[in-house]
């Protein structure tokens, strides 16, 4: 492809294809879609294009093609969805009850937490506040494996606790 025939594909080559993608998409936004993806495809492709051949034909070639392409894999998609719908949609699913939901206010949320010795809810605290095991590690001048350990640990005292207090209110 020699540099005229790169300068008219530029130029009003462009807005011609742009035309045609509007009249082939009726929608402003897809037709620029469309035109940059069937330039993509000319680019990458410009070597199949023959010297002296009609470029204007090539390129509307293109982006018809492209078109054409796009949709009949967007109609293969909805006869798809049509006749099987997704398996695990979120929209089968069933609400499930959530054994953690309870009238437990903050306050008492809060007094759960105190009752964790303060080696664990140290870690714990900063962990939920959004601290990385490798900031607290730091902050607190010990190993992170230390951190990680009384992370798990004050959940694990808690998830008790609160297991506890499930079976005395239920």
């Amino acid at each position: 492809m020699t540099n005229q025939e790169l300068k008219q594909l530029n130029g009003p080559l462009y807005k011609e294809c742009i035309g045609l993608a509007i009249s082939l998409t009726k929608d402003k936004t897809v037709a620029l879609d469309l035109v940059q993806e069937a330039y993509y495809l000319a680019n990458k492709r410009h070597q199949t294009f023959e010297e002296g051949s009609n470029l204007r034909r090539w390129i509307k070639t293109i982006v018809y093609n492209t078109f054409v392409s796009d949709y009949r894999k967007e109609k293969r998609r909805r006869e798809m969805m049509k006749d099987q719908p997704p398996v695990n949609s979120w929209i089968d699913r069933s609400i499930i009850n959530n054994p953690a939901e309870s009238n437990m206010s903050a306050q008492d949320l809060a007094r759960i937490v105190e009752d964790v010795p303060d080696m664990y809810r140290q870690c714990f605290l900063r962990y939920v506040n959004g601290m990385s095991y490798l900031q607290i590690a730091n902050s607190m001048n010990m190993p992170i494996g230390t951190v990680k350990s009384r992370v798990f640990t004050a959940r694990q005292m808690l998830k008790l606790r609160l297991e506890k207090i499930g079976r005395l209110a239920g």
